[in-house]
C-alpha cells in the first residue's frame, strides 16, 4: 500500500496544523484557521 502524504495548515497566529482539505477560506482567498476562526494573512 502507498504512503500519500497531504499538505497542512499552520496557523501563524496560533500554530494550529490541521490537513490543508480541512481549511475554509474567506473572501480574499486566505485561509481560516479553523481553532479561532480567523483569516490569516498580510492583509487580515
Amino acid at each position: 500500500m502507498a504512503l500519500v502524504e497531504t499538505a497542512t495548515f499552520e496557523c501563524g497566529g496560533c500554530g494550529t496544523c490541521a490537513p490543508s482539505t480541512w481549511i475554509d477560506y474567506d473572501r480574499l482567498l486566505y485561509p481560516v484557521c479553523p481553532e479561532y476562526g480567523r483569516a490569516t494573512g498580510p492583509l487580515a
